[in-house]
């Protein structure tokens, strides 16, 4: 990959990597750093990528999900908070601390489980994916997600339960 290739990749997908980044870490220079790192790795595993959007956005948005993942990971061993008293809210309209407060509050939610889990259920509950289209995107099976995200749901209504009695 050149500079241009780059170049071109970052400009066709730049705007949707930023927007999930923002989405999923509610602060706009800890996404403007996350944009960064995604574009950077894919720059490392440029023999790998199929250059053209329609292969590559589905792998920019997966590396894109676990790093944000990670980044909650990291935000969860240095003890920070979460609160638990809010409605998750991550529509544009919300003030930036209603967002933070409602990915705070997912990313507790998501603690106990596995990444690929954690990334099932952030596309179907933040991104409103359909469980065909997170198969293609995690390429896994359409089974495999459904036996995920029951497992996600079950385990998360389990811990609503606890909190409200």
């Amino acid at each position: 990959m050149d500079r241009e290739e780059l170049s071109r990749l970052y400009r066709s997908a730049g705007p949707v990597i930023y927007r999930r980044c923002l989405r999923l870490l509610g602060d706009r220079e800890a996404a403007r750093e996350a944009t960064q790192e995604i574009f950077l790795r894919a720059l490392r595993h440029y023999k790998k990528l199929d250059l053209s959007d329609r292969e590559c956005l589905p792998w920019l948005y997966r590396v894109t999900t676990n790093y944000c993942l990670n980044i909650w990971r990291s935000r969860e061993s240095r003890g920070a908070e979460f609160s638990f008293d809010e409605q998750v809210d991550l529509s544009h309209s919300a003030c930036a601390e209603t967002r933070m407060i409602a990915i705070q509050r997912i990313a507790a939610l998501l603690a106990p489980f596995d990444e690929r889990t954690r990334a099932i259920a952030l596309y179907t509950h933040v991104d409103g994916m359909t469980q065909e289209e997170i198969a293609q995107v995690m390429g896994v099976s359409r089974r495999t997600v459904g036996t995920k995200l029951r497992a996600f749901c079950r385990r998360a209504a389990k811990k609503a339960q606890g909190e409200t009695a």
